[in-house]
């Protein structure tokens, strides 16, 4: 999550609220700092600060599992302190931590907080030689931000897919959509409903092996507890390079036996993201149903065009969870629990 600003736009005057585009977010921009143009936040020109806006399709009680100190570990992130407090009236958790990357030792302050439905993540990043200068301002845009909760929004994503009869579009993060059956869960309330998520990386990320990859990726979903892969194979999505993979796992909310369907694919800077969890009870209803919508999934005529024939191996670079010097976490927001 440690980043290099470059560019930002120029936006409004030191301490007066931003919108972080594409999100429902907005923020404290503290003296010197600036609308990022190439992710979804804030930063400083001079030195690697910054401030990343993440928005999750889960509900609070889920996301914040994720972040205890072993998962935090995971990600080369070590937890210092953990405390409990209230952003823009919701539940929160602020995270005190430490990560190294690139030879250089960086501060960290995560906060989480949400509601029963959706969750946010800003994650402010500092060199540690900076830490004295940085902290107050940082940890105040923190307690600043502001949720837009359930206000309209336009989502400029560059991808499109069909809805697949019953499945539609039920939620919205910055870089992915949520299909589900919304009547689904009135019918069955014990059974885990069909999802899927589909998504794109919120900023240029480079794979090692995609294999590898997209194993990692599936092993960051929130949702879901003892994941134990099935099969895997290359496939392609949209003409790109992807790996799909099925596997099997325990659902976190309702205890139950799911199947997971994920195929993930690269253009060469970035990664798309198809990912199905339903009931193991309707596997056999439900994979058709994620196989037609990874069949329509499209990126759009521009986004497609800035990418034709960039679709090759790229340098090995972290995985999602591991920062790098010069780019945001650039993983596409947690797949949500069944709602």
């Amino acid at each position: 999550m440690v980043l290099l600003v470059t560019a930002m736009a120029v936006g409004a005057r030191a301490g007066e609220p931003v919108e972080i585009p594409n999100t429902q977010v907005s923020l404290p921009l503290p003296q010197g700092f600036r609308v990022a143009p190439d992710f979804p936040g804030i930063g400083l020109d001079e030195d690697l600060t910054s401030v990343l806006v993440t928005e999750l399709p889960v509900p609070y009680a889920v996301s914040k599992q994720r972040f205890d100190a072993e998962a935090l570990a995971r990600g080369g992130v070590v937890l210092r302190r953990s405390d409990t407090i209230e952003i823009d009236g919701h539940e929160g958790l602020l995270l005190h931590a430490t990560q190294s990357a690139a030879g250089l030792e960086f501060r960290k302050w995560l906060v989480v907080f949400g509601d029963d439905t959706e969750s946010v993540l800003l994650a402010a990043t500092t060199p540690l030689d900076q830490e004295a200068r940085h902290q107050q301002a940082l940890i105040e845009t923190l307690q600043g931000a502001r949720w837009r909760r359930n206000e309209a929004r336009v989502r400029e994503l560059p991808f499109r897919v069909a809805e697949v009869a019953p499945f539609e579009v039920v939620s919205s993060a910055s870089n992915a959509i949520v299909l589900a059956d919304p009547h689904f869960a009135a019918k069955a309330p014990d059974v885990v409903p069909g999802l899927v998520t589909v998504g794109v990386s919120q900023s240029t990320v480079q794979i090692g092996t995609l294999a590898g990859f997209a194993r990692h990726r599936l092993e960051e979903t929130t949702s879901i507890r003892e994941v134990e892969i099935t099969a895997e194979a290359d496939v392609s999505l949209d003409g790109m390079p992807a790996r799909r993979i099925e596997a099997t796992a325990i659902d976190l909310e309702k205890e139950r036996p799911v199947r997971v369907l994920q195929i993930l694919a690269t253009d060469g800077s970035r990664y798309f993201l198809v990912q199905g969890i339903a009931d193991a009870s309707r596997a056999e209803i439900f994979e058709p149903r994620f196989d037609r919508v990874s069949a329509g999934f499209r990126r759009s005529v521009a986004d497609s065009d800035a990418t034709l024939g960039s679709a090759t191996a790229a340098p090995p670079l972290p995985t999602p969870e591991t920062p790098s010097a010069t780019r945001p976490s650039s993983s596409v927001p947690p797949s949500p629990a069944a709602e």
